[in-house]
């Protein structure tokens, strides 16, 4: 497969933001302690595509057509609102919702299909002990994966009939690791031990399925952890590696049987 692509306006606004990201594009406010601010991104690009066939005892891929689409990158768009309020007792508590809307619409003329992702609404509370998050935002298992894929700000490829319906394009979901989601959580942190964090989270569990399959009774919640590493190298240098994974048990209705899933990861990154 290759991909031809160019960008036809990576971000049109400086209001770019991501969450894990300490810089506000737009504060309001600040000076009684209560702090408001705004950020956000567009994100569209044209992408042609062309495929190969694949080699002979090669299992094809999922490129099946070529042809030009405008479609947003890996990262679809985003609009955010974040509020914080005064420091109490060295507690700093603040709060997020972001929506992330799809600026493309499917491949039919006068559509009105674009969809709005609230992938992000939860409150936090720093403080000595480390932090506490509750709400919704990306999952600790292969998070990292997606923070910092190279493609994140980019376009991967675009997806079956050049991802005929709405949605962003892809980077490297299903080519290396799965796509993390952003789901319902309470998530703790420890603060930074030399370089070292541990974040562990109770999350809202899903249905475990398999080949005709589903154990859709989940009694418990779903677990995931994340450790992590972040160094300095050389003059400029920075690392940072990290492990985590996954546990959940859920249960098959027909038969009362339980199944477990659980997996780990480890990876690394640097600049």
């Amino acid at each position: 497969m290759k991909s031809r692509r160019f960008n036809i306006l990576a971000v049109l606004a400086a209001l770019f933001f991501l969450a894990s990201s300490a810089q506000a594009a737009i504060v309001v406010g600040g000076s009684d302690g209560w702090s408001f601010s705004t950020d956000g991104m567009v994100n569209l690009m044209g992408v042609y595509q062309t495929k190969d066939d694949a080699p002979v005892n090669v299992r094809p891929n999922s490129i099946d057509a070529e042809g030009f689409r405008i479609k947003s990158g890996f990262l679809p768009g985003i609009i955010a609102f974040n509020i914080k309020a005064p420091t109490m007792n060295g507690l700093d508590m603040a709060a997020r919702v972001g929506f992330y809307p799809e600026p493309s619409n499917k491949n039919v003329k006068n559509t009105f299909d674009g969809q709005i992702d609230l992938r992000e609404i939860f409150f936090t509370v720093d403080g000595n002990f480390g932090q506490v998050l509750a709400g919704k935002g990306l999952s600790l298992f292969l998070g990292q994966n997606l923070l910092t894929e190279m493609t994140l700000m980019g376009i991967g490829r675009l997806g079956g009939a050049l991802n005929a319906d709405v949605g962003p394009t892809l980077g490297r979901i299903g080519y290396g690791y799965v796509y993390p989601n952003f789901n319902a959580q309470f998530r703790y942190t420890t603060p930074d031990m030399n370089g070292f964090k541990l974040a562990v989270g109770v999350y809202d569990p899903s249905e475990i399925n398999g080949p005709g399959v589903s154990a859709s009774e989940t009694n418990i919640p779903r677990f995931e952890y994340e450790l992590s590493y972040a160094g300095t190298f050389g003059a400029d240098g920075t690392f940072k590696a990290y492990a985590n994974g996954l546990w959940q048990e859920a249960k098959f209705a027909s038969t009362n049987e339980n199944v477990t899933a659980w997996v780990s990861a480890a990876a690394s990154w640097s600049a």
